[in-house]
């Protein structure tokens, strides 16, 4: 087999992922290119062939950087080698670069199974923790009629059926990114994967998005993070309590019976909060802000924008602080019956008043857009 019948064999088994590409660039190396290349042209002696081979097999390859002059297949075998390595590193980056942090999957991962079931330990501590990692598609959790089973089911495409895995109350969903060349039709719907969860029982984790819904209906979370690159956020919930929901782009509706200490943050996108709220913060650069404070209402609620409007309500019972600061914007206060405040369109305005027990705190600022706050509807 001549040389260069050799190189293009190796490069298949690269390709094919039978060999790393180290090992493609060492067996290269050994057939004789190179800064070792046998100036007569011939190809590699049996010797080397054979050493080559025993190295391939015993995995004792290593990569050295070195830089092979041009040889006689054609063109800079250095570069070639350079662009072996650069591709097997940007599969390694698609593969784990984009989840450095990505845990050990469990033994009872199950794969292309559109829909299943898992059941929770009797008498078991009620809250279930969530490790989900998603390319493609939207996250659905739903409350269960079942009150001792988990139910999974995935919408989509085959090719991005995501490995699941149940154990120890720890719920495991992970789309594959290896081996996925997909791009989604016109008219085609976004892969929808829903998780039904026993009502009574509270969620816990992070779930990490990258282009897709999250929708949370009818349930409680604490010490949950969910992170989203391109998806919108819709979350109508018991309770949450130190909860995190940041996305890129896309707006947020949260609703809850009670809200504590939830932050909310979007780059681009209108944020939506409301219930008994305490310690809870809204931060967009491009997009308007809307927070309802119900009876009982405590502690810190921030709101901060670059480009927007702000519009907050509170009980008409409540006793509050507030601190509000339009850049280029008006500030319209009309509260609890008594306090009435307009400027129109001041530039740098800044308001600050206090009435009753200052039980909530707010602070809302916005570099173009107004500021109003009033009485809850309700």
């Amino acid at each position: 087999m001549s040389p260069s019948q050799e190189i293009v064999k190796i490069l298949d088994l690269v390709a094919e992922k039978k060999i790393t590409a180290e090992e493609g660039a060492e067996l290269i190396a050994a057939l004789g290119h190179g800064s070792d290349q046998d100036t007569t042209g011939q190809g590699p002696s049996d010797t080397q062939a054979t050493g080559a081979e025993e190295a391939r097999r015993s995995g004792r390859f290593r990569w050295r950087g070195r830089r092979h002059r041009p040889g006689s297949f054609g063109g800079d075998l250095g570069e070639m080698v350079d662009h072996i390595v650069a591709e097997a590193m940007d599969g390694a980056f698609n593969e784990f670069g984009a989840s450095a942090n990505r845990r050990p999957w469990a033994h009872s991962a199950q794969p292309a199974q559109a829909d299943q079931h898992f059941d929770l330990a009797a008498g078991a501590d009620r809250t279930m923790k969530l490790e989900i990692e998603l390319n493609h598609g939207s996250l659905v959790l739903v409350p269960s009629a079942d009150a001792q089973g988990v139910h999974f089911s995935y919408r989509g495409p085959e090719q991005l059926t995501p490995l699941v895995s149940f154990e120890n109350h720890v719920l495991q969903i992970e789309q594959p990114r290896r081996n996925v060349n997909f791009s989604f039709g016109r008219g085609m719907d976004t892969p929808r994967i829903e998780v039904q969860v026993p009502a009574g029982v509270t969620l816990t984790g992070s779930a990490e998005l990258m282009n897709g819904l999250f929708n949370m209906e009818g349930l409680s979370a604490q010490d949950l993070k969910v992170e989203s690159l391109n998806g919108a956020f819709r979350v109508s919930a018991r309770s949450l309590s130190h909860c995190s929901f940041e996305t890129r782009n896309g707006a947020m509706e949260v609703v809850a019976g009670e809200a504590q200490r939830v932050s909310m943050e979007t780059l681009n996108g209108k944020l939506s909060l409301a219930g008994v709220l305490a310690d809870c913060s809204l931060e967009t650069v491009n997009g308007r802000i809307f927070a309802e404070a119900l009876p009982g209402s405590r502690g810190k609620l921030s709101a901060e924008t670059v480009r927007g409007a702000i519009t907050v309500h509170i009980p008409k019972t409540l006793g509050y602080a507030l601190k509000a600061e339009a850049g280029v914007g008006s500030v319209n206060l009309d509260v609890h019956g008594t306090i009435r405040h307009q400027s129109g369109g001041t530039v740098g305005r800044e308001v600050t008043m206090a009435d009753g027990d200052e039980a909530l705190q707010i602070k809302l600022e916005t570099a173009f857009g107004s500021i109003t706050v009033e009485d809850s509807r309700a």
